[in-house]
């Protein structure tokens, strides 16, 4: 059931996955403790796409989807309790109680093309307790499952930045609007690929922010990010045409896996 700040708690922890430490003395197991990532993770999945109908909530692979997958990486790395999925359809619960994690209820006017990126973002966060950091995960990449890692570095780099924000190096032929070439030149200039510059295509499978950063900026990324460099397939699912392929290439992977 719904508290008064509108979450609906899971019934169940059973499926929160921690990171319990024994350390064995002869044949003596000393009492686990927990290492707790002071983090909330939210999973923003509205359910009228205007795109692809359902886009978050379709099936996508074996049954499941993108919400789904997204929910199992995060509990490999995270408590359920501390896991969050915004939804302005309220039968969509039924998952989070599947899962053991949060749900709230996301405010119709908060699932439109024209709301800012702040009114977004605050509109969301303002609903979960505490002054945690924010993992704000977004399912449309599927194949992005770097969250531990992303999570790890976090703790490392924290004091210095305000934000995570993960990337993907490219070296790409590039042209600009004006079909001038970016970091090679037509004819005797042309470079081969491995000579191409770096440049670096955003993502936004995982951002993660301290709470100030949202209230001051309410972007996905603060004014000193950290840019974690992901590595892997991506595709970021915006068509269906994106999402046949991406189901395609998951479904790929999964069996040769």
């Amino acid at each position: 059931m719904a508290g008064r700040d509108g979450i609906v708690k899971p019934k169940s922890l059973s499926k929160s996955i921690r990171y319990d430490l024994k350390l064995r003395v002869g044949l003596f197991v000393l009492p686990a403790f927990t290492l707790r990532q002071v983090m909330k993770a939210i999973i923003p999945a509205k359910d009228n796409s205007a795109r692809i109908a359902h886009k978050n909530f379709k099936n996508f692979y074996n049954g499941q989807s993108l919400v789904d997958l997204t929910i199992q990486k995060l509990l490999e790395v995270m408590d359920a309790q501390d896991i969050y999925l915004s939804c302005e359809n309220k039968q969509k619960e039924k998952i989070c109680s599947r899962w053991g994690v949060n749900f709230l209820h996301r405010d119709n006017h908060l699932t439109k093309n024209s709301v800012s990126s702040k009114n977004l973002l605050n509109g969301i966060v303002d609903q979960v307790p505490g002054d945690d950091d924010i993992a704000w995960c977004c399912v449309i990449e599927p194949f992005f499952n770097s969250y531990g890692e992303c999570i790890k570095k976090w703790n490392d780099v924290n004091s210095e930045h305000d934000s995570l924000s993960v990337v993907y190096p490219k070296k790409r032929f590039i042209l600009d609007s004006n079909y001038s070439p970016q970091g090679f030149g037509f004819g005797p200039w042309h470079k081969v690929s491995q000579l191409l510059p770096v440049c670096y295509e955003l993502s936004f499978s995982l951002a993660i922010l301290k709470r100030s950063c949202i209230r001051d900026i309410g972007y996905y990324l603060g004014a000193n990010p950290y840019w974690y460099h992901a590595k892997g397939i991506h595709i970021d699912i915006d068509t269906n045409e994106d999402f046949e392929l991406a189901q395609c290439v998951y479904r790929h992977y999964s069996k040769t896996n």
